[in-house]
């Protein structure tokens, strides 16, 4: 926020200006008359910013108003970790993502894709991890969807391959002669 105190006098106006109406607010200590400082909105929908000079020996206080706009921020969903790598079919396979925006903590769902038995959880400080579970072998993409709040828009991760293999055993069946010698 830039504020400039002007006056009908020859000097020019000195001391601070408070900015109010943002959720974290700043003070101005002038210089040559004007300054700026730098003020945080947590939520989206139109603000009034207000200026309010406090005057000096020469000046009276004053303020001003403007308002401003905060609109919904951009977001970046990603995948972080897929365990176990590789999976069986029918096992519980945990999806970990983050979401992140350039402001507040994102809240809202992440859903997850891409498996024959999906999840959906409810972010806790801008991550989270639900299970899914695959029936069939192969590489299966994955994406975890954010679905917004009112600070940020939806977004989608890349996709991330998973491989699900199946399961193998191997067993000896049979072992002859036992006892054995020695060569033989």
């Amino acid at each position: 926020v830039s504020v400039t105190v002007s006056g009908a006098g020859t000097t020019v106006p000195t001391g601070n200006v408070d900015i109010t109406g943002a959720h974290t607010n700043c003070s101005i200590l002038l210089a040559g008359g004007s300054g700026s400082c730098s003020v945080v909105f947590n939520t989206t929908g139109h603000k009034t910013l207000t200026a309010t000079y406090g005057g000096d020996g020469k000046y009276a206080g004053s303020s001003g108003t403007a308002g401003h706009t905060v609109i919904q921020a951009s977001s970046t969903t990603t995948i972080t970790d897929i365990t176990p790598e590789p999976s069986k079919p029918g096992q519980a396979v945990e999806v970990e993502f983050t979401v992140t925006g350039g402001g507040a903590t994102p809240t809202g769902t992440v859903s997850v894709t891409g498996a024959d038995v999906n999840c959906s959880i409810k972010l806790s400080g801008a991550s989270g991890s639900c299970n899914v579970i695959f029936n069939t072998i192969g590489v299966k993409p994955v994406t975890a969807s954010y679905s917004g709040d009112a600070n940020y828009l939806p977004s989608t991760s890349p996709s991330v391959d998973h491989t699900v293999k199946n399961a193998t055993t191997t067993t000896i069946t049979v072992d002859n002669p036992d006892p054995s010698v020695p060569g033989e």
